[in-house]
């Protein structure tokens, strides 16, 4: 069976992901120190033995697992997700960078999904994912885009 991983930045939510029968690894989010104020949340990425975890679990039943995660430019994720990958040292394994987040990551998930259902093999799969990354990058953009702008008005 053809395992599919994400984390809770491709704004899936969890009733959806049980719907894909896939599994999202949920990042940390937290606002302030110990309390809900009113200011910018940040996050916590997945540890590595988290994803070493699920990852084993899965290789070790016979599956392949595709991963295909937040962009290593915007959080730890995809590092901590290369620590578990480099760690469990398996061909069955494929990590993916989806260069983006949010809207952009979840099509890229449901697409996976889809491949999967049509009987697609996980190479053919990650190589899918891969060549549609280009096709995702608008949301990057438009996302640093945001950000410069609220960088030049500070």
């Amino acid at each position: 069976m053809i395992r599919i991983i994400t984390d809770s930045l491709c704004d899936l939510t969890m009733d959806y992901a049980k719907e894909l029968n896939i599994d999202i690894m949920p990042l940390t989010v937290r606002f302030g120190e110990d309390d809900f104020k009113c200011n910018n949340p940040s996050t916590a990425a997945v540890n590595p033995f988290e994803f070493e975890e699920i990852f084993k679990k899965y290789i070790d039943a016979g599956d392949e697992v595709v991963a295909v995660l937040f962009s290593k430019y915007m959080s730890a994720t995809f590092q901590s997700a290369s620590i578990a990958a480099e760690n469990i040292n398996s061909d069955r394994l494929y990590l993916i960078d989806c260069e983006t987040g949010a809207m952009g990551q979840g099509l890229l998930v449901e697409t996976a999904v889809t491949l999967r259902d049509e009987g697609k093999s996980a190479k053919e799969i990650a190589d899918t994912i891969q060549a549609l990354l280009k096709k995702t990058a608008t949301y990057r953009r438009r996302f640093t885009g945001i950000l410069k702008t609220w960088r030049t008005n500070q």
